[in-house]
């Protein structure tokens, strides 16, 4: 009913105002492509951020693991990679 897929940065996710000409893949029409089907994205990425994304292939499912990364048991966790030393374990409430 789903699938996770690790989106590389710098790829746009779907056609939007930041199309350069340059730009000609887009992973949600590679993926109809190569899975012949239609897709929902469940979770979003910016361009230039690399990660995992969950794709539904119908709007049900969707729908529910969207309420479920929204839920207050959802645990994410992400890796930042920075310059400088920090501690080797930190939490952060704010936006990096």
């Amino acid at each position: 009913r789903f699938c996770v897929i690790s989106k590389p940065g710098g790829m746009l996710v779907h056609r939007n105002r930041e199309i350069n000409k340059e730009d000609r893949v887009f992973l949600l029409q590679t993926l109809r492509d190569q899975l012949g089907r239609q897709v929902f994205l469940v979770n979003r990425l910016d361009r230039a951020t690399s990660g995992l994304m969950v794709v539904a292939f119908d709007s049900e499912t969707c729908a529910l693991l969207q309420a479920s990364l929204q839920s207050d048991s959802a645990e994410k966790e992400y890796v930042v990679v920075c310059r400088g030393r920090t501690e080797s374990v930190f939490e952060r409430r704010r936006p990096l």
